[in-house]
């Protein structure tokens, strides 16, 4: 995937690449996992977007919560790594991140 992205056109000017990470709490949330992101990253002028889980009804993971993501984006930003998070929306009606569900079950579970 790295290499693929590395060799598309303009994947080395400033804001032409943005990686979306998802948050989940004790499972990629840790500065392990920064470290691991930021090594990933290297090579390339990139941002983050950082996603909070919103754990659907039923599910084993957790949902992240702001202090989750805030203390990731610092874990990151120690890496000089520049980022961002989204504040969560659809949680209502469980359109948030990882909550695509219907019913109370999970879309494409059985």
């Amino acid at each position: 995937l790295k290499r693929t992205l590395l060799e598309m056109p303009h994947a080395q000017d400033a804001d032409k690449i943005f990686f979306e990470y998802m948050v989940i709490p004790s499972v990629n949330d840790s500065r392990e996992d920064a470290i691991a992101l930021g090594v990933f990253m290297d090579g390339f002028r990139a941002k983050v977007n950082l996603i909070s889980f919103s754990a659907p009804e039923g599910s084993p993971l957790p949902t992240a919560n702001r202090d989750d993501v805030d203390r990731f984006w610092t874990y990151l930003r120690e890496q000089g790594i520049t980022c961002f998070s989204r504040i969560s929306k659809g949680q209502n009606i469980q359109a948030s991140c990882g909550q695509l569900a219907t019913e109370g079950r999970t879309i494409g579970r059985t």
